[in-house]
């Protein structure tokens, strides 16, 4: 169990934990009504192009507010190799509420497929639907657009485990992936996101304080060819996940875990 924290280290952090959630939830308010203008009277590839750098470039700001506060480290080079390929898809691990700022904030064309409740949201939907990201509401309507956006040379950003991992260190896969990569004829590009805290996981109160520093490290792991036997693909993905996340140099501490 991690010591108690002294009263210096708790207002450092609540202070830091008011920013992280005030901050985006600003942005996304700001942004909400201009992208719902945007939506209605802008040609849909051209709105998807002006959608997804605004997000882009959002998110970098972000991430740098959260460095500039000394305490969040984050390391995203490791995703240099593949910025500039187009027609991919993206699968990685899904520790916390960030993982998807943290890899659109470097993918110049991402595009996740995301949970049906964002497209609902009033903070997230009108700047998710102008951006074309991905609803999961209908799963066979969701593989015909993936595959359409990844023929338009999308960088197509998929957890496989379709939500916040749990149990730790990975969830259960959950096949989509296979299906969208063999109707496209789409290479998956594996990522892993090491983490030392359990800050934002899977059933982390929204105001719970996590211990600081904060660190974040993004990697890239195998490459798959478009499957042609998508069990198979399944089994192997899940394999390859477990390996590298079992080698992983940054983990949470056993006395973080959420409740």
């Amino acid at each position: 169990t991690a010591p108690p924290m002294s009263l210096p280290e708790r207002i450092k952090t609540q202070l830091l934990l008011f920013w992280c959630v005030g901050l985006l939830g600003l942005g996304t308010f700001l942004w909400t009504p201009i992208a719902m203008l945007l939506r209605l009277v802008l040609p849909r590839t051209l709105g998807h192009r002006i959608g997804r750098d605004v997000a882009r470039r959002f998110f970098v700001f972000y991430l740098a507010n959260l460095r500039a506060t000394g305490y969040v480290r984050i390391e995203l080079d490791g995703l240099a190799p593949v910025l500039n390929q187009r027609g991919i898809i993206i699968a990685a691990n899904h520790p916390c509420l960030l993982d998807a700022l943290l890899l659109l904030s470097r993918l110049p064309d991402g595009v996740p497929l995301m949970k049906a409740e964002l497209e609902r949201s009033v903070f997230w939907g009108a700047p998710a639907h102008l951006a074309g990201y991905i609803s999961n509401r209908n799963i066979m309507d969701a593989v015909r657009t993936a595959r359409d956006r990844i023929a338009e040379g999308a960088q197509l950003l998929i957890f496989p485990e379709g939500t916040r991992t749990h149990p730790w260190p990975l969830g259960p896969l959950r096949g989509a992936i296979a299906i969208i990569a063999q109707r496209a004829q789409a290479p998956v590009q594996t990522v892993i996101i090491e983490t030392n805290t359990l800050f934002l996981s899977k059933g982390w109160p929204l105001l719970r304080m996590p211990p600081l520093p904060l660190h974040y490290r993004v990697r890239l792991g195998r490459r798959f060819e478009p499957p042609t036997d998508a069990s198979r693909f399944m089994v192997e993905l899940r394999e390859h996940f477990e390996q590298e996340l079992a080698r992983a140099e940054l983990r949470p501490p056993a006395g973080e875990r959420a409740k």
